[in-house]
């Protein structure tokens, strides 16, 4: 089948694997400037280690691993059920993973030490942590609800609100968040990208939230992200309309640095869902660390997004 018709489970793991390599692959470069990606490494081609974190080559991050936690609850629930996502939200950290964004760390801290739900927890950090809260550290976990909504834009939007809320407990983040929902609903509904860009504008101006994506042909090309989600989205939304397939996309999103690991995951993910996991390079998604644990539960999920719109594998 060509790429550029690749069929619903196709799309699905895609996605998936799309954000889990995106991720990898930006992951030695974050908070690294372009210029001294260039002078370090030259053109990034392939995964490797290193970075603030000391990550392995092939070893994805935590938007990936949040992302993960989400979808076996969505598998288990058959829908999203806010309590069981915030308690493996929890169990997960509670396993002690190597990083978390210092507003993801102050929601879950906060509802593991004192009573109340994450929402609450939540809810404090953003006070506490003010502009961090606005981080694009959540963003990933729309993909999956996305996905699985995609024949109802309400759905989509009510869910990834709700869900951002668990830890990014403010509007905007939110708006954000359906923002990245929607884009991947319309091009697992075939719209190409541009279509899908529109349709999500449309669908947002019927909801409770806002577009935060107006002036996206305004972002400079080539300009790194700042720390922001708004930001992050606007950058790699721009990367994305002005490159074909997945290699390029993801190479040139990641080459300009900052948050290189999320955009790497996000343009990872829409690229894939727009192609299929077809145009992953196999040299790269044979590195990825749980590629085959990644690639049962995509194709899990999958079965569950067909039956969710009326059994459709298109």
């Amino acid at each position: 089948m060509s790429p550029e018709t690749p069929n619903l489970s196709e799309r699905v793991r895609g996605a998936f694997l799309g954000a889990a390599v995106g991720s990898a692959l930006g992951a030695p470069f974050e908070f690294m400037s372009a210029s001294q990606i260039q002078i370090r490494h030259g053109r990034i081609t392939d995964l490797i280690g290193g970075g603030w974190r000391g990550n392995r080559a092939g070893e994805y991050t935590e938007d990936v691993a949040m992302m993960l936690c989400l979808t076996e609850s969505l598998l288990a629930s058959g829908s999203f059920e806010e309590d069981d996502v915030a308690r493996r939200y929890l169990r997960w950290y509670g396993s002690g993973p190597k990083h978390a964004s210092n507003i993801v760390k102050a929601a879950l801290e906060g509802a593991a030490e004192t009573e109340g739900g994450l929402v609450e927890a939540s809810a404090r950090a953003a006070d506490n942590l003010g502009d961090e809260r606005l981080d694009a550290s959540g963003l990933l976990r729309a993909i999956p609800l996305g996905l699985l909504y995609h024949r109802s834009p309400e759905r989509v939007v009510e869910a990834c609100v709700s869900e951002a809320r668990l830890t990014h407990h403010d509007k905007h983040t939110g708006s954000i968040a359906a923002s990245v929902g929607l884009l991947v609903a319309g091009l697992v509904q075939r719209l190409d990208k541009r279509a899908a860009l529109s349709w999500m504008s449309e669908e947002l101006s019927r909801s409770v939230a806002l577009n935060m994506l107006p002036t996206v042909e305004t972002w400079p090309k080539s300009s790194a992200p700042g720390p922001e989600a708004v930001d992050a989205l606007l950058c790699v939304v721009r990367t994305w309309l002005d490159h074909r397939g997945y290699r390029d996309a993801v190479q040139t999103q990641v080459q300009m640095g900052g948050d290189s690991d999320t955009c790497g995951a996000l343009i990872g993910a829409l690229a894939g869902a727009r192609y299929g996991a077809g145009v992953i390079p196999k040299e790269w998604s044979d590195r990825l660390e749980d590629r085959r644990l990644i690639e049962e539960i995509s194709d899990r999920f999958a079965v569950l997004v067909a039956g969710a719109s009326g059994g459709s594998r298109r």
